[in-house]
């Protein structure tokens, strides 16, 4: 498998560090990590349907869109509009998108064939929010796809480590139970909470060498 570390070419606060890595230089699953203001921040990670140029130009598409929409708007309602743009041009897209603000509980949605539902969720330092696509649980290995359980048992053996250790472990574990080319793409993104800082200035972890 071949991955390679990408940055959003942002730094969230010191308080939500981030690590995350996608499979193709083209290809359908992205991720983003963007300030929506003075406090929030947007943390997506997506799938479109194919490869190639046009799932590149609908992944640029929805990235660049996203981020345009995310100041004026709740994260359902960028998801409808990204959808309303899509859905022209016949690109399917699964989508999680996760604002954060350390004023607010944290306000998530989430889009799979215009079906949306958003939740809300309080956050604490200490804890880890891992966004992937299903890329990443559909790995083959000798008994079957990797799966969400394995996830999890990754997640929960390095649980309170730094986002770029998480992000590394399960990097690692998909290496070792992968028998097969992956064909699929795959893309990861890790926010750790570190502490109460709300400073803009932390900047983020390197992610993983990989």
């Amino acid at each position: 498998m071949r991955r390679r570390a990408r940055s959003p070419g942002c730094s969230p606060p010191s308080s939500a560090r981030w690590s995350g890595w996608s499979t193709r230089d083209v290809g359908g699953d992205f991720y983003d990590l963007f300030a929506i203001d003075a406090h929030g921040w947007a943390a997506v990670i997506g799938d479109v349907t194919g490869r190639g140029v046009d799932a590149a130009g609908a992944t640029a598409l929805a990235r660049h869109s996203l981020r345009a929409l995310a100041p004026y708007t709740t994260p359902e309602g960028a998801l409808q509009r990204l959808n309303t743009l899509l859905r022209p041009a016949g690109w399917p897209l699964t989508a999680a998108y996760a604002r954060l603000d350390p004023e607010a509980d944290g306000c998530w949605a989430t889009a799979e064939d215009a079906l949306l539902t958003e939740v809300q969720q309080s956050l604490r330092p200490g804890d880890t929010v891992i966004l992937y696509t299903n890329g990443v649980t559909e790995t083959r290995g000798a008994d079957g796809p990797f799966r969400e359980h394995r996830l999890a048992e990754v997640a929960a053996m390095t649980a309170g480590q730094p986002a770029n250790v998480t992000a590394e472990a399960i990097l690692t574990a998909l290496r070792a139970f992968n028998t097969r080319d992956t064909t699929d793409d795959q893309a990861l993104l890790v926010l750790h909470l570190t502490g109460p800082d709300t400073s803009r200035n932390g900047g983020s972890e390197t992610p993983p060498s990989v």
